[in-house]
């Protein structure tokens, strides 16, 4: 699991599948178990990120959250499915659907829909983060698979 740590980073991690989960480590105990339990029992899955509420940088992404923990599934930059509360079961059935590849897509309407999503990203700060790069290179590479 990654921290998220700006808004920047949130928003190029929504061009994959992925679950983030809000929540206070701080100030909520559900939040730290559900930390841990994930960190437990799917150490290896990708696409899982953490965002911590308290963080003011992140005050743009988390104005949406009305509960604690919030956990929400995203593919192709959309909202799947969400859950608020520690629900274990509803959560690996996310995390299910996380590592589940799309039966619907087809290498067009997947590189379509990364093109129409990355042109319609606007980022606060240019990224300079090594990271990105790696991102875009597993993106087309998963491209190519389909």
């Amino acid at each position: 699991m990654k921290e998220i740590l700006s808004v920047d980073e949130y928003k190029v991690s929504l061009i994959h599948a992925s679950i983030f989960i809000f929540s206070s480590y701080k100030s909520c105990h559900p939040c730290r178990l559900l930390k841990k339990w994930v960190m437990a029992e799917y150490p290896e899955v990708e696409g899982i990120y953490y965002v911590d509420v308290d963080n003011p940088k992140l005050s743009s992404i988390t104005d949406e959250i009305y509960a604690l923990p919030t956990v929400v599934l995203y593919k192709e930059g959309k909202v799947v499915h969400q859950v608020e509360g520690f629900q274990q079961e509803e959560i690996s059935e996310m995390i299910y659907q996380l590592q589940k590849p799309s039966e619907e897509t087809t290498e067009t309407t997947s590189l379509e829909t990364f093109e129409t999503f990355e042109t319609s990203i606007e980022l606060e700060t240019p990224l300079e983060t090594p990271n990105v790069d790696k991102v875009l290179e597993e993106l087309n590479e998963k491209l190519k698979n389909y």
